[in-house]
C-alpha cells in the first residue's frame, strides 16, 4: 500500500490513501485532483503494479 501511495503521489503530485484487499484496490485522492487524466494514470499504475483489472480498481475523491 505504501509503495502504491508513493507511485500515485509521484504521478499526480499529491498524497493519496491506498487500501488493497483480495479482489480490489481502493484509492482516495483529493477531490481537486480527480479528473479523467488522473484516473487513467492511477489505474495504469495500480494495474501494472498489482496486476488488478481496471474494473477492480476504485478511485474516490476526498472532500477538502
Amino acid at each position: 500500500e505504501t509503495d502504491l501511495e508513493s507511485l500515485v503521489g509521484a504521478a499526480t503530485g499529491n498524497e493519496c490513501v491506498a487500501v488493497i484487499s483480495e479482489n480490489t484496490v481502493n484509492i482516495l485522492v483529493p477531490s481537486d485532483d480527480l479528473n479523467d487524466d488522473a484516473v487513467l494514470k492511477i489505474s495504469d499504475i495500480i494495474s501494472g503494479v498489482c496486476g488488478k483489472k481496471y474494473e477492480n480498481i476504485r478511485i474516490s475523491a476526498a472532500g477538502q
